[in-house]
């Protein structure tokens, strides 16, 4: 089963210097939400992943950065 690895996405949204507060404000959610998406206490969609990804200024060729392999 392949899922985003979280701590990569938080790693990445520090390094492009995003606070979790721009992150809501961009994605109209609330910087508690976005660190729970971060931690794993709510679940991430697609949808907001893929928003995410975008904020932060990747391209489809390099979102594979974001997901892991775990095996069952």
């Amino acid at each position: 089963m392949v899922v985003i690895n979280l701590n990569r996405l938080k790693a990445e949204r520090i390094a492009n210097g995003i606070s979790e507060a721009e992150m809501g404000e961009k994605l109209d959610k609330s910087s508690s939400i976005i660190y729970k998406y971060e931690n794993g206490s709510r679940n991430l969609s697609l949808d907001t992943f893929c928003k995410m990804i975008d904020v932060m200024g990747f391209e489809a060729k390099d979102v594979s950065i974001f997901f892991a392999d775990e095996s069952d």
